[in-house]
């Protein structure tokens, strides 16, 4: 859409309505011919989107839709089946059932009972909850629950994050669920440090991973209803077409650039640390969300509302999905320092995770990005969140927030970005070009769990 004046002047600016990229919509530009040739002229102060009902005569031309109050309602629950069913036919390789992990919860029909199974190397589909812990700790499997659990207990026991999780794989008739705090023995350091070492594995062969971003813990649930944004009503008319539209504002930041939805960054689950991986290792995604569900699958990113989004070609994501195309070539290393940069932004709640956290994503990136063309030895290839085939580039991390120190216990090398409690970047990407000038001759680190090289490390070196 062409962008044209208003006659109305706000102080010394125009505003001007332009088109906004990939959905209908108009952003507002106001424009002040007194600052000068030499600064911004444009600066943007808003947004709006339309939507229209689904039996509208402008459904053909207004792809946007009203989202129904609750995500149970037929018409969402609908929608994400034939999403689920879209990706299957579209990616038919992650169709097979999968190894189960070591314990999932069997799901009833009714949802009324949930059971513990242990799997013995069984093989099915299942799903898998990614949420937040929060402050309170959740309903977790200890070794004196762990016969009821086995015996089935009634849904109605746990948290409601918990429930909705199982009655969303119920209805999606996916059998199984795996959910972190009741799959993994909390109260046994050897279990849990055996399953963490699994996250590549559990995320990467779930059928589905069911995100609770609105929860800020597992007590609040995400299937409640949604948050309304203020709408009115417009006459619209269009190849002799005449109807009504709906209209209400977009937020600012993502007005000028659409793809931002896709962080979520405004959802309490895009603050965890461990729920990157989470996402990043998953080959299907559904976002709960305060406003809408979305659904993420390969490099497709779906909207409740109809809105399609394009994840930008930098983006990690879309990097990651080719780890086996690039192996170990700059734009991969590249790719991995966003995403520790990403990380090292997102919230622990025990410092000593900072490594096991992180150690599933690399534990793909060691197995498909790791090949021909790098370290012949892939026990030898991974030092405390560093490559050691871009070790050069890797140790370029500079703290954003020095004051903040390290960490309070000693978790890495204080030559990798995870012994620093503050945020880090690398800079910009230009010195991917430039040659190196320093040769490594040897870097080592020892694992505090022998074979176990993407968990926790000592901080000697050598």
């Amino acid at each position: 859409m062409g962008a044209f004046a208003l006659t109305k002047k706000i102080s010394k600016s125009e505003l001007f309505l332009a088109g906004q990229e990939n959905t209908e919509g108009l952003q507002v530009l106001g424009y002040n011919k007194d600052l000068g040739p030499r600064r911004l002229l444009y600066s943007l102060l808003g947004g709006v989107n339309f939507w229209v009902h689904s039996d509208s005569p402008l459904s053909g031309i207004i792809t946007r839709r009203q989202v129904p109050e609750s995500p149970q309602s037929n018409v969402s629950l609908e929608k994400m089946k034939r999403w689920m069913v879209q990706s299957r036919e579209n990616h038919k390789h992650v169709n097979k059932p999968t190894q189960l992990p070591t314990r999932v919860l069997r799901v009833n029909k009714d949802s009324q009972e949930v059971i513990l199974c242990d799997t013995e190397d069984q093989y099915a589909e299942y799903a898998a909850l990614s949420h937040c812990w929060g402050s309170s700790r959740p309903f977790m499997l200890t070794s004196d629950k762990l016969h009821s659990l086995r015996s089935g207990i009634p849904t109605s026991a746990l948290p409601k994050s918990f429930q909705d999780a199982l009655w969303l794989t119920s209805q999606l008739q996916i059998p199984y669920l795996w959910i972190d705090s009741l799959c993994i023995l909390q109260d046994s350091p050897d279990d849990w440090i055996h399953e963490s070492a699994r996250m590549s594995e559990v995320y990467g062969n779930a059928s589905l991973t069911i995100a609770a971003c609105r929860a800020k813990d597992s007590s609040q649930g995400f299937l409640g209803p949604r948050t309304a944004f203020e709408k009115i009503t417009l006459p619209f008319h269009v190849n002799r077409i005449s109807s009504e539209v709906f209209a209400c504002a977009s937020p600012l930041k993502y007005v000028g650039e659409s793809s931002r939805i896709i962080d979520l960054e405004d959802e309490p689950l895009s603050g965890r640390a461990w729920t990157l991986q989470e996402r990043y290792l998953s080959p299907r995604i559904l976002h709960f969300t305060h406003s809408q569900t979305y659904f993420e699958y390969g490099t497709c990113f779906l909207a409740e509302d109809g809105c399609t989004v394009r994840p930008p070609p930098s983006n990690p994501d879309t990097i990651i999905s080719q780890y086996s195309i690039l192996k170990a070539t700059p734009q991969c290393w590249r790719a991995w320092r966003k995403i520790v940069t990403r990380y090292s932004r997102r919230n622990l709640t025990f410092e000593g995770d900072k490594l096991p956290a992180l150690g599933g994503l690399a534990a793909r990136f060691a197995a498909e990005c790791i090949g021909e063309n790098g370290s012949s030895d892939p026990s030898d290839c991974y030092l405390a969140g560093l490559w050691r085939d871009d070790l050069i580039r890797g140790l370029c991390w500079d703290s954003e927030f020095p004051d903040l120190g390290p960490a309070g216990i000693s978790q890495a090398p204080t030559w990798s970005w995870a012994s620093t409690r503050s945020s880090i970047y690398y800079g910009t990407d230009w010195f991917d070009e430039m040659e190196d000038l320093a040769v490594v001759r040897d870097a080592r680190v020892e694992l505090e769990t022998p074979g176990n090289m993407f968990g926790r490390v000592t901080a000697q070196t050598a």
